[in-house]
């Protein structure tokens, strides 16, 4: 990658090494985030058997997808929030 890519995989590493680093805490750089709330009985169907659905749509889009289970965030309890991160385009 070109220099400044390398420094700020570096700053992440530092990061995260830290005692209290958590990726939530990481910088986003050239990503993005979106936060989609989907209701929580297509949440299987987003997955798939196995996980098979959620690979095949985080290998085609290059975009990280994480359901959240634990309902935190406010969300209403019969909703489910998706967060995607990748660049721009994947998101």
């Amino acid at each position: 990658g070109t220099r400044a890519t390398v420094d700020f995989a570096k700053r992440l590493v530092q990061i995260l090494c830290s005692e209290d680093g958590k990726e939530a805490d990481l910088p986003l750089g050239e990503a993005s985030r979106k936060h989609i709330v989907v209701p929580a009985t297509v949440i299987g169907k987003i997955i798939g058997r196995g996980g098979e659905m959620i690979r095949e749509l985080q290998n085609k889009s290059q975009a990280k997808i994480q359901v959240d289970h634990s309902g935190a965030g406010g969300v209403d309890p019969s909703q489910r929030q998706v967060t995607v991160t990748g660049t721009h385009q994947s998101v």
